[in-house]
């Protein structure tokens, strides 16, 4: 299966996201992990293959790497270029990996250029998405805000999944969010402090207790 990993905004955790999934489940079901966009010094992909320990047998290279850490329209205009999304959805729709994560850069409202965002394209390409949301204040309305703006544009949506700390809200702000936009929660990994590199099978049996994630690449 093809899953767009999808935030509410930067740094929410899409990429931690995406290299707990690669190191429990990579191996198992033949997933490979692909960023077609990146900016800033940040090697998104070179986070994954270092938290999961693969290899970059089970990486694709990024299409777009601009250095500036901006939004891709804006970063692609300081080198006098731009992201051709007639070539994005190209090499998109041409991914032979049965299995596969695509890392979407920013949130759903970030310009690829002047002319798209990113959920004009995720809208097109009508590939199923996980949004990652952070579990700290602030979620409901981000998270919300997100859900509903793929609902009206029929971006077909997995669940919803919470990435971060712990708190007396958490559980409420869980069960606000599926009430709200009838999404499906689909788990919590929390994060209370430093992580190890690579993440290990002590982290790992945290995340995806209820198969929820698994059974996407198993079926």
């Amino acid at each position: 299966m093809q899953i767009c990993i999808v935030g509410t905004g930067t740094n929410v955790g899409k990429t931690l996201f995406s290299s707990l999934v690669m190191a429990k489940y990579a191996i198992s079901y033949n997933i490979s992990y692909w960023k077609p966009i990146q900016t800033g010094s940040d090697d998104d992909t070179a986070t994954v293959l270092q938290l999961s320990g693969l290899d970059q047998s089970h990486t694709y290279p990024n299409l777009y790497h601009f250095a500036l850490p901006a939004s891709p329209h804006f970063a692609a205009e300081q080198e006098q270029s731009g992201v051709g999304i007639g070539l994005l959805q190209e090499k998109i729709l041409q991914q032979e990996q049965k299995n596969l994560l695509i890392e979407w850069a920013g949130g759903l409202m970030v310009p690829l250029n002047r002319q798209t965002l990113s959920l004009d394209l995720l809208a097109e390409l009508q590939i199923p998405v996980i949004l990652v949301v952070s579990s700290e204040l602030g979620t409901i309305n981000h998270s919300l805000l997100s859900l509903e703006a793929l609902q009206s544009r029929k971006v077909p949506i997995i669940g919803y999944y919470f990435i971060g700390p712990d708190s007396e809200l958490t559980s409420d702000n869980i069960r606000t969010i599926a009430e709200f936009s009838g999404e499906e929660f689909l788990g919590h990994f929390v994060v209370s402090g430093a992580l190890p590199v690579p993440l290990g099978t002590g982290i790992t049996k945290r995340f995806d207790t209820t198969s929820q994630i698994s059974r996407l690449f198993s079926a």
